[in-house]
């Protein structure tokens, strides 16, 4: 009880580990079936989990190397990065003989713009 009123950010799991140190076994179950009557449950404050993806979707930009199948049945890769905050779709290049430095490169291309 002393732990999670020293640190109401801790979890029951993470109250459980911590009691495993000294050598005490308790389960994250066992934790909460003991603070829960006492009203000393963990309170977790912050955003909610849409709230902190919104905020970090300024600086994410998540990229994908598809593959397309020709008529004359050659395949064609190409590197497409979309910006999450702004949801926008930026084709980088299309080739047929991909390595890591051109990859690279189309995606340097597109983040200079």
């Amino acid at each position: 009880m002393r732990l999670a009123r020293e640190n109401p950010r801790w979890g029951y799991l993470r109250i459980a580990g911590e009691c495993r140190k000294p050598g005490v076994t308790a389960s994250a179950t066992s934790v909460r079936t003991i603070l829960a009557p006492t009203g000393s449950a963990p309170r977790r404050g912050g955003p909610s989990w849409a709230a902190f993806l919104q905020a970090q979707a300024t600086g994410v930009i998540a990229w994908n190397l598809p593959t397309v199948e020709t008529i004359s049945l050659t395949r064609l890769y190409g590197v497409f990065l979309i910006e999450l905050e702004h949801r926008r779709v930026h084709l980088a290049g299309i080739t047929a003989h991909p390595t890591g430095v051109w990859t690279a490169q189309a995606a340097r291309n597109v983040l200079m713009h």
